[in-house]
């Protein structure tokens, strides 16, 4: 991801920068596939419970 900053002493000209983001995009799928591992365990005890 890039991030454009005012370059110091111009008025039109702009300085991108690099912001590394790839750390939070791991964390959010993580935190993604868990809560769909457990809507799934969840969902599957609900389902065993009502068919006895």
């Amino acid at each position: 991801m890039s991030v454009a900053s005012p370059a110091p002493g111009a008025t039109e000209s702009f300085e991108i920068h690099p912001v590394d983001v790839t750390g939070v995009g791991l964390a959010l799928l993580v935190v993604g596939l868990v809560i769909l591992a457990a809507l799934l365990i969840l969902e599957g005890y609900g389902r065993s419970d009502t068919e006895r």
